[in-house]
C-alpha cells in the first residue's frame, strides 16, 4: 500500500539549495570583511595606545627630573645627574638617537618608575649598544609602533635644530629617513611647544607624511 510523502518530511528544492548557500557566502563575506579591517586597524590600535603610554612615561620622568628627557644621548647624564658620561655607541652611529635616549631615560637609575613596555614594544634595528652602559642593559632599544619602525622623539629645546640638521631614523624597510620636528597648521610655530614631540612615521615608514601618527591632538 503506498502512503502519500508528508509535505514536512521532503527535501530540500533546488532552488533552496541554492538561497542557503547564498546566504552562507554573504555570511562568509562579511567575516572575511569584517577581519580584515581589523587587521588593518590593529597596527593603529596598538600604535595609539604606545603613544599614549609612552606619553605617560616622559611626564613621569619630568616628575621626577623636573625637566623632559633629551632627544640627545650625550645630554642623559646632565638631565640625570648621573656622576659619569655615556660610553661611545657601538658601533659608531647615530641613527635613532631620540627615541633611544629617551628609553635609556625611562631605565635610568633613581628613576622609580615601570614604563610597562613589552619585548614586542622594543627594536634595535641599527643594532647599536654602550660601550659604558647607563643602566642594567647597555643595548640601545628603540621603542617601534605597530608597523615596526621606531617611534621619533623630539624635545622643545632641540626643535630648531633637530629643523635644521634633521636626524637619521632607520625605518621598518631598513631604510636611513630623517624625520623633522612638527609645526603647526600655520607654519609660525612649533607644535607642542615647552614640551616634546613624541610620533610615528605610519605604515609607509616615512617620517612628515600624512600616515603618520601623531602623540598630540593636532587639530
Amino acid at each position: 500500500m503506498n502512503h502519500p510523502r508528508n509535505a514536512t518530511s521532503r527535501g530540500f528544492s533546488f532552488i533552496e539549495i541554492l538561497v542557503v548557500m547564498a546566504i552562507i557566502a554573504v555570511l562568509v563575506g562579511m567575516g572575511v570583511g569584517v577581519y580584515m579591517l581589523a587587521t588593518r586597524k590593529a597596527p593603529e590600535v596598538r600604535t595609539d595606545a604606545l603613544l599614549a603610554k609612552m606619553r605617560a612615561n616622559v611626564d613621569a620622568l619630568r616628575g621626577k627630573f623636573r625637566t623632559y628627557p633629551p632627544s640627545d644621548l650625550n645630554r642623559l647624564p646632565v638631565v640625570t645627574g648621573l656622576p659619569h658620561k655615556i660610553g661611545a655607541p657601538t658601533p659608531q652611529n647615530v641613527s635613532n638617537w631620540g627615541i633611544e635616549s629617551l628609553y635609556q631615560a625611562l631605565r635610568m637609575p633613581g628613576f622609580d618608575h615601570n614604563p610597562d613596555l613589552s619585548d614586542a614594544d622594543l627594536s634595535n634595528t641599527d643594532e647599536d649598544a654602550l660601550d659604558r652602559p647607563l643602566s642594567s642593559d647597555a643595548t640601545l632599544y628603540e621603542v617601534k609602533d605597530g608597523w615596526d619602525s621606531p617611534l621619533v622623539y623630539f624635545v622643545e629645546s632641540e626643535y630648531a635644530t633637530a629643523e635644521k640638521d634633521p636626524p637619521v631614523y632607520i625605518n621598518k624597510h631598513g631604510e636611513a629617513v630623517n624625520p623633522k620636528p612638527y609645526r603647526t597648521a600655520s607654519g609660525t610655530s612649533f607644535a607642542q611647544p615647552n614640551a616634546y614631540q613624541i610620533y610615528s612615521m605610519g605604515p609607509d615608514g616615512q617620517p612628515n607624511t600624512e600616515d603618520d601618527r601623531l602623540g598630540w591632538d593636532a587639530r
